[in-house]
């Protein structure tokens, strides 16, 4: 199986994302765009997590990575590169899609011996073929407060909410940080012998982010259902202000259950795909 992700730049945009979709001028992918470019022509074994990293580069804006990124021996490196605005050519936390296919950012990790070195159903070392990689213009000790950084990690967070939204994958265990991917010590997981190769994606929590992740998938969800749905959802919401009308006056509220997980059903199976 080998996996494209060539909706990855329209996902993005429905999600009012800033995108800039990369071409090459140079190298082993010269003329081609992103939606062709995998690491030797290969597309990923699945498509199941989704890695942050930052580039290393010096703190504040540093738009020569994406060059580095996308012209490195063993590149592509990453699939995406989020700049802060490369010195205000465009919007911070703009996604520049470099690749649809495999690309070379986990490298060594999730070899827990105590777990046959198989973590999160990943062979040892083999976190490129199932997972996205996204390089963030981010460093070590590097601050995210700031109008053009806080920028940057929204569009970080409101992109891979869309991408997990649209390939169905849960921000736990999907959404690492690449230390994780070398460290472990997360999900259940030991302390993995590549403890300390990695160490970034620099200055965020996991636990955090997973969770204001997972709050922008409901929105971006809510905002995509169908006039129909939303319709059932302002009738359950309004059926549940009807119900604790009635508990606080100490009147009936028999058939009101039932009337409301007959919505729930609805909604459910309308939404369900």
């Amino acid at each position: 199986m080998s996996i494209w992700l060539r909706d990855m730049a329209t996902i993005l945009r429905k999600a009012n994302v800033p995108v800039i979709e990369e071409s090459y001028t140079r190298g082993p992918y010269s003329g081609k765009k992103w939606s062709q470019v995998g690491f030797r022509g290969q597309g990923l074994g699945s498509f199941r997590f989704i890695i942050w990293h930052h580039d290393a580069s010096p703190q504040g804006d540093s738009p020569g990575a994406l060059d580095w990124c996308k012209y490195m021996e063993i590149a592509p490196a990453g699939a995406v590169w989020v700049c802060s605005g490369c010195n205000g050519k465009h919007a911070s936390g703009t996604w520049h899609v470099i690749a649809a296919g495999l690309s070379n950012h986990a490298g060594t990790g999730g070899n827990d011996p105590r777990k046959g070195g198989n973590t999160w159903g990943v062979p040892i070392d083999g976190m490129n073929a199932a997972a996205l990689g996204i390089e963030t213009d981010h460093t070590y000790n590097e601050s995210w407060r700031g109008k053009k950084k806080q920028a940057q990690l929204n569009n970080l967070r409101r992109g891979t909410a869309a991408l997990m939204l649209a390939y169905k994958i849960k921000p736990r265990p999907g959404l690492i940080r690449h230390l994780d991917w070398t460290n472990g010590l997360i999900d259940g997981n030991g302390r993995f012998t590549t403890y300390g190769r990695k160490n970034d994606i620099d200055g965020l929590d996991l636990t955090d982010e997973r969770a204001r992740v997972q709050a922008i998938m409901r929105e971006l969800a809510k905002a995509n259902e169908s006039p129909k749905v939303a319709g059932l959802r302002r009738r359950l919401t309004r059926t549940r202000a009807k119900v604790g009308e009635l508990k606080e006056s100490g009147e009936s509220t028999a058939g009101y259950p039932t009337y409301m997980s007959r919505l729930r059903d609805r909604i459910s199976k309308l939404t369900k795909g």
